[in-house]
């Protein structure tokens, strides 16, 4: 396998603490064997975001998401992300994933204070909630 190709990866699972190498192994087998049977199980999770105002009040921005983690990295990065996520990997074609409109995980900070560069994030997330709102009622 060429050590740079790329791919969406989803490891499992995160050795919990205090967790010897062979029970989070089992715990894994586990989980995928349940993954063979039902899927990839899509976790529900509201993400609250607090918006700095210019005004100096806060809104609270409450997005709804599906999420499985796909961390996109290239086969030689994959051992040292395994060791933190866990120690077995499912690979997926990013193209045939994008295709669907999955995306790979993406960190995006809380801004820290009304006007500073911190509020990139936040005001990302608040635009692209605006864009799927607009969108939703275009195709009414």
């Amino acid at each position: 396998m060429d050590p740079n190709a790329r791919y969406f990866f989803h490891t499992f699972p995160r050795p919990k603490p205090n967790e010897g190498d062979k029970v989070t192994l089992e715990r894994a087998v586990k989980i995928l064997r349940f993954m063979v049977d039902t899927g990839l199980v899509l976790a529900p999770e509201i993400v609250t975001w607090e918006i700095a105002m210019p005004d100096g009040g806060v809104e609270r921005l409450q997005v709804l998401q599906q999420r499985v983690c796909f961390t996109e990295l290239a086969v030689s990065e994959l051992s040292k992300h395994a060791a933190t996520f866990g120690p077995i990997s499912l690979s997926f074609d990013i193209g045939q994933l994008r295709a669907v409109g999955l995306t790979p995980v993406i960190y995006v900070p809380q801004g820290t204070a009304y006007g500073s560069l911190s509020q990139i994030g936040s005001a990302c997330a608040h635009e692209s909630r605006h864009a799927e709102v607009a969108g939703t009622k275009g195709n009414k």
